[in-house]
C-alpha cells in the first residue's frame, strides 16, 4: 500500500500565502499530527526487523525511526523538463543528479520530520508549534515550524526531505535523526552546536591563551 499524506487545504505556495493562510494551515497541520504519527507507527512495524517500535516520543525512539528511514529512501529518474529547470536555476559547472526522491519517500519524510519535532517538543521546554511569517524570502516562509532556538527554528520538512537526500549521496545513515535531536535540544538550552567554524574558533582561542 504506497504511503500517501494529505493534499494541503489551500491551492497557493507557501510563498503565496498571507498570514492568515499560513496561520490556518500550521492549525490544519497540527492537527494532523497524532494521525500521522500512528501512520508511520504502523509503516515501521510493518518492517520485520523493526516490529515491535514504539512512537512514544522518546529520544531512544529515533535510533530505531532513523534506520528504517535509512531503508526506506528511493529515487526516480527526474523528468526531461525537471532537469531543464533545474540547470535554469544552478551553474554550468555543478553537475545535477538526474534522480530525486520518490513521491512515497517525501511522505514518509514529512512524517519522519514531524516525529522529530513532537520529540524535541515533549522533551525540552518553551518549544511551540508557529507559522513562519517573518521573512518572505526565507524557505521557511509560510511553513509550520518549531520556535524556542533563539533565532533559528526547525522546519520539519527540511529537515527530513535533506535527511533523505543525504542518504541518497551516502553521507547519512540512521543516527542522524539522534544527532538532530541533540542538536536542537542543546539550542532550546541556548548551547551553540559544534560545528567546524567553532571548533577552528575555539582552537584560535586556546592558541592565544597559551
Amino acid at each position: 500500500m504506497e504511503y500517501g499524506f494529505p493534499n494541503m487545504p489551500f491551492k497557493a505556495t507557501f510563498k503565496e500565502f498571507s498570514k492568515k493562510q499560513a496561520s490556518e494551515y500550521k492549525d490544519w497541520f497540527i492537527s494532523l499530527i497524532p494521525e500521522r504519527i500512528f501512520f508511520l507507527q504502523r509503516a515501521v512495524r510493518r518492517s520485520p526487523s523493526h516490529s515491535d517500535w514504539s512512537a512514544d516520543l522518546s529520544p531512544e525512539s529515533l535510533l530505531g525511526l532513523g534506520e528504517w528511514f535509512v531503508s526506506q529512501v528511493r529515487t526516480r529518474e527526474r523528468t526531461v523538463v525537471e532537469m531543464q529547470e533545474l540547470r535554469q536555476k544552478i551553474p554550468d559547472f555543478i553537475e545535477i543528479s538526474s534522480q530525486e526522491l520518490s513521491g512515497e519517500t517525501l511522505n514518509k519524510a514529512i512524517d519522519v520530520g514531524i516525529y522529530l519535532s513532537e520529540v524535541v517538543k515533549v522533551n525540552n521546554q518553551n518549544i511551540e508549534w508557529v507559522a513562519f511569517v517573518n521573512n518572505k524570502s526565507s524557505v521557511d516562509y509560510g511553513q509550520p515550524v518549531l520556535s524556542g532556538f533563539g533565532k533559528r527554528v526547525l522546519n520539519p520538512l527540511l529537515i527530513a526531505v535533506n535527511m533523505a537526500y543525504g542518504v541518497t549521496r551516502g553521507t547519512l545513515d540512521g543516527e542522524r535523526l539522534t544527532q538532530l535531536y541533540k542538536v536542537w535540544s542543546d539550542l532550546s538550552r541556548g548551547v551553540a552546536p559544534i560545528t567546524p567554524a567553532s571548533l577552528l574558533l575555539q582552537a584560535k582561542k586556546s592558541k592565544k591563551a597559551t
